[in-house]
């Protein structure tokens, strides 16, 4: 018996069949998805996006261990929350989730950028990673056949607005004229009381 072929085949066998990574950009306006997988149905609107994954081999879905999520994610400040994203089981209020996705029970990755951070600032009721403009990992899908797929997200760095020259040159002038006529003010008091 060959042993180094029979040790390689053990180990072969107890690989993930297939790996895939997929890729939330978030880099303009519109959300997209970067990967070289062919196992994915999505449904993108506008900064909103659902990634349905199929399965790597037949009955893999059987159980599914999502790891990761829900994943929220800040604005550099990293108190100010930016993006989400989640993992569910396919549902019927999920978009992109059609009925054979629903009786399979496939997963769906849910990106949304640009959530709305009222009521939930971050380091308070939940922890978020600052986006920083690279590819970071937001969690794993493990299929029932071993197969682990990643799922990563690169996020625009949002410009922290600056005041302009021109707003700080027109705020000393308000802040000038203010204090000279405090002094004015005080000067007539101080006439008036003379009289």
């Amino acid at each position: 018996m060959n042993w180094p072929v029979v040790a390689m085949f053990m180990v072969c066998a107890s690989l993930p069949l297939r790996a895939d990574t997929f890729t939330f950009q978030d880099l303009t306006d519109t959300v997209t998805i970067s990967t070289t997988s062919t196992r994915f149905a999505s449904s993108c609107v506008g900064e909103d996006c659902t990634l349905v994954l199929s399965e790597p081999s037949p009955g893999a879905a059987a159980t599914i261990t999502v790891s990761g999520f829900p994943l929220f994610i800040s604005e550099t400040d990293g108190l100010t929350l930016s993006d989400m994203v989640d993992a569910q089981i396919c549902g019927p209020s999920i978009p992109g989730c059609d009925s054979a996705a629903i009786a399979a029970g496939l997963p769906a990755i849910l990106f949304s950028s640009d959530v709305d951070p009222s009521g939930f600032p971050c380091n308070l009721f939940f922890a978020c990673i600052p986006e920083d403009g690279t590819v970071q990992t937001a969690g794993t899908i493990t299929w029932a056949d071993g197969t682990v797929d990643t799922i990563n997200f690169q996020s625009d760095i949002e410009a922290t607005a600056v005041p302009e020259p021109s707003t700080l040159v027109l705020f000393g002038v308000g802040l000038l004229g203010f204090a000279w006529k405090v002094t004015r003010s005080r000067s007539a008091g101080k006439m008036s009381g003379k009289n």
